[in-house]
């Protein structure tokens, strides 16, 4: 088994890689306990900058309802017409009905479901986290929702 080590705005984490890349990406995410996974999409298309910027600014609203901080992981890639989307999975929110979540995403449709760890969406996720033209991110209180 390798280290591997990955720097996302200047934080290095260190996970186990496996053979399968995206296998071990999902069976790290799994260690934390998230809340909600969304999609997120655009209304209009979007540049990977804007659709970051969109999803901080969807994070604060979170956390102003929240009234803490929000834990998330997110990856924006591209659906098969070509629009970029995002899939996310949030930690600390579980004191937000679903509905709460949805309507603190402005910029287009979105799909929030509970988290539960046993349907594969921190494997879903990370599908793609090889791609070049994936981008993901992480953010930067994570450890507070490892189990």
């Amino acid at each position: 088994m390798t280290v591997c080590t990955l720097v996302p705005h200047n934080i290095t984490t260190h996970y186990p890689v496996q053979a399968n890349v995206p296998e071990s990406w999902g069976q790290w995410l799994n260690e934390y306990d998230w809340s909600h996974y969304c999609t997120l999409t655009f209304q209009r298309e979007a540049t990977i900058d804007g659709a970051s910027r969109q999803f901080h600014r969807f994070v604060r609203r979170l956390e102003r309802r929240n009234q803490r901080a929000v834990t998330w992981f997110m990856v924006i890639e591209r659906g098969g017409g070509g629009w970029l989307h995002i899939h996310s999975l949030l930690g600390a929110t579980n004191t937000l009905p679903n509905k709460s979540v949805d309507l603190a995403w402005p910029a287009g449709r979105t799909d929030v479901q509970t988290y539960d760890s046993q349907r594969g969406a921190s494997h879903y996720i990370t599908k793609a986290i090889t791609s070049e033209s994936v981008y993901w991110d992480i953010s930067k209180n994570l450890k507070a929702t490892h189990r």
